[in-house]
């Protein structure tokens, strides 16, 4: 996705023009032992259609995260005198980090957690490189490297196939 088809998906998430579809996660296991009950799901939204599931939501506070980090390599790219249309999201990962571990003091003199889930967000951006048509008779006849040829007969198409290519280049 480029950068600015990406900053304008989380800007219509917010507004909830557009829907994240939710694929993996959609059940949760401790409320799937009641069959009857369908707590903890996540609902099904006509805005999935055509996107591969029928469960999405509109994640506010993490398309905004998502969009001041895009602001972050929008910034970057700049410092590097990057064409801004042909930057493109290459990969997005986000992981479990550390949790904040606080105490909040209740009545009666008792203390409970009071922890932050926090995590770590990786994201790869690079200039889109004009793609380069591939050669069609190299892609026909290459084979794979460290393939050895032990049939008489491949060795000998393979030899035609080295010449031919020779006298076309």
């Amino acid at each position: 996705m480029t950068l600015p088809r990406a900053r304008r998906f989380l800007k219509n998430v917010i507004k909830q023009k557009e829907i994240v579809p939710y694929r993996r996660h959609t059940v949760n296991l401790k409320l799937q032992i009641c069959k009857i009950c369908f707590a903890g799901r996540i609902g099904r939204h006509g805005q999935c259609k055509g996107l591969g599931s029928s469960q999405g939501r509109w994640p506010k506070k993490s398309a905004m995260f998502l969009l001041d980090l895009l602001r972050n390599v929008e910034g970057n790219a700049r410092a590097k005198k990057l064409n801004m249309e042909k930057i493109r999201i290459s990969h997005i990962a986000v992981q479990r980090a550390r949790q904040g571990r606080r105490r909040t003091y209740r009545a009666h003199g008792r203390i409970n957690p009071f922890n932050s889930h926090q995590c770590h967000i990786e994201l790869f951006a690079e200039e889109r490189q004009q793609k380069v048509p591939r050669s069609r008779t190299r892609a026909l006849f290459s084979r794979k490297p460290g393939l050895e040829l032990t049939d008489k007969k491949q060795r000998k198409n393979q030899k035609k196939v080295t010449k031919a290519l020779r006298t076309r280049e």
